[in-house]
C-alpha cells in the first residue's frame, strides 16, 4: 500500500481535468491497489476560501452559478 498526499497544484490540475494528471490519479483510484490518496486540510481551506472570494465577487446570477459549480 502506498500513501499519496496531493498538493495544491496537482489538485487544481485534477479539478480542471488535465489529461496527464487525471490519468495518473486514475491508476491509484482502484480498491484492489489499496493505495491511499489524500489532501491536506490546508488545501481544503485554500479551496473553500478561494471559492467564497469568487462567489462574493460574482455580479450576476450566471456568475454565481458558474462559481457554485466549482464547489
Amino acid at each position: 500500500m502506498d500513501i499519496y498526499l496531493l498538493d495544491t497544484t496537482t489538485l487544481t490540475h485534477l479539478r480542471n481535468d488535465h489529461p496527464r494528471v487525471v490519468a495518473e490519479c486514475a491508476i491509484h483510484d482502484n480498491p484492489a491497489s489499496a493505495d491511499v490518496v489524500g489532501v491536506a486540510t490546508v488545501y481544503v481551506e485554500e479551496a473553500v476560501s478561494g471559492w467564497l472570494s469568487r462567489l462574493n465577487r460574482a455580479r450576476t446570477p450566471q456568475d454565481e452559478a458558474h462559481v457554485s459549480e466549482l464547489l
